[in-house]
């Protein structure tokens, strides 16, 4: 009876060498802007991962007396999985979008390709969002049909020509869906600009036309919260909350600005930024009345809000990289207690073990013992 015990406990620790423990965390990695045009595959990438982008806001337009002023685009959010064929070690090639400034695109996110515009053949991107026109409001970033998770950022609110007071900036797109679009500002000498749009789906809003006599809202976030108030007799209020919208500034004053997401706050491995503002989709930056500027959109590809004297700024995008990493297995050792062979006295000669993170043969060998 002993010796039946302490053979399974020989055939036991067979099983645990035959199907090795590996990581089970995860590990995630930002690309923005400051970390150039080329990404190295690291050594214990494996297939089984993500990759997502967002695209560079659009800026708010700034054309100066009787323009219009709009709110600019809210950049795109796409998304691949369990990509194969990324060799460890090599060098991908990749294009963060850029914010756009005052009367500026933003540009679209690239990843693995050498072009600088979404399209056919490349692994994946996300849009950016259009500048402001004068009163015309910018285009969102829109979804291309080529990857299996998109979502369309929001639009620019369109501004006022005769008095000068500029539209909200549209909320980028994340994860969890659409960014939502700017506020337009009101056709009526006393009211204010438009209020920038929340980002990230959810319950997001979209930013509130501006009233007859003040600013309008920023939209929320995705749990309904974090929007700037309206200016009244002043600036609009920065939004509060990760992913919502600026408020429209009000009697000559300016645009809130948008603030940064929460998607992927808290949860990176290896990050090689820093935002206090948060890190997912931005909201968009608030209107500005008069001859004030617009707000800032949000980091991540937030649209800035437009305004008579500077339209606000577009924010950048992010490549966001999360993948479970291969580990090979710990080399262990088979111990037979009390001079137990196994049955008949076998010999174990090389093995060629699979396993989704390991392909190599593990040789090892038990002396065969004659009974």
């Amino acid at each position: 009876m002993k010796k039946e015990i302490l053979k399974i406990l020989a055939v036991a620790n067979i099983i645990s060498l035959i199907f090795p423990s590996t990581a089970g965390a995860f590990v995630r990695v930002f690309l923005t802007t400051a970390q150039g045009t080329s990404w190295t595959v690291p050594s214990d990438w494996s297939d089984i991962n993500t990759i997502e982008a967002i695209g560079g806001g659009g800026g708010g337009d700034g054309s100066g007396n009787n323009s219009g002023n709009a709110g600019a685009g809210g950049a795109a959010y796409a998304a691949i999985s369990n990509v194969a064929g990324l060799s460890r070690g090599s060098s991908v090639t990749v294009q963060v979008g850029v914010g756009g400034v005052q009367d500026t695109d933003g540009t679209d996110t690239i990843f693995n390709s050498a072009s600088t515009n979404c399209g056919a053949d490349i692994m994946l991107c996300a849009n950016g969002g259009a500048q402001g026109v004068t009163a015309t409001a910018g285009l969102a970033g829109t979804t291309t049909g080529l990857f299996p998770i998109e979502f369309a950022g929001g639009a620019g609110g369109t501004g006022w020509t005769n008095g000068d007071n500029g539209g909200g900036g549209g909320g980028a797109a994340g994860p969890y869906g659409t960014g939502k679009n700017g506020g337009s500002a009101v056709n009526n000498s006393g009211g204010g600009g438009g209020g920038g749009g929340g980002a990230g789906g959810g319950l997001s809003t979209a930013g509130v036309t501006a009233p007859a006599t003040t600013g309008g809202d920023g939209g929320n976030n995705y749990n309904l919260m974090g929007g700037g108030k309206f200016g009244s007799s002043g600036a609009g209020g920065n939004a509060t909350s990760s992913g919502g919208g600026g408020g429209g500034g009000d009697a000559g004053a300016a645009g809130g600005n948008g603030a940064g997401g929460w998607e992927w706050q808290g949860f990176a491995t290896n990050t090689i930024i820093s935002n206090t503002a948060g890190i997912g989709a931005g909201g968009g930056g608030g209107g500005g009345s008069n001859t004030t500027n617009g707000g800032h959109g949000g980091f991540y590809g937030g649209g800035g809000g437009g305004g008579e004297g500077v339209g606000g700024n577009g924010q950048n995008g992010i490549i966001v990289i999360t993948y479970i990493p291969s580990v090979a297995p710990q080399p262990r050792k088979i111990r037979l207690l009390g001079g137990v062979r196994l049955l008949g006295g076998v010999r174990l000669n090389q093995m060629y073990i699979p396993n989704s993170l390991l392909d190599s043969p593990i040789a090892f060998w038990d002396k065969k013992r004659k009974t």
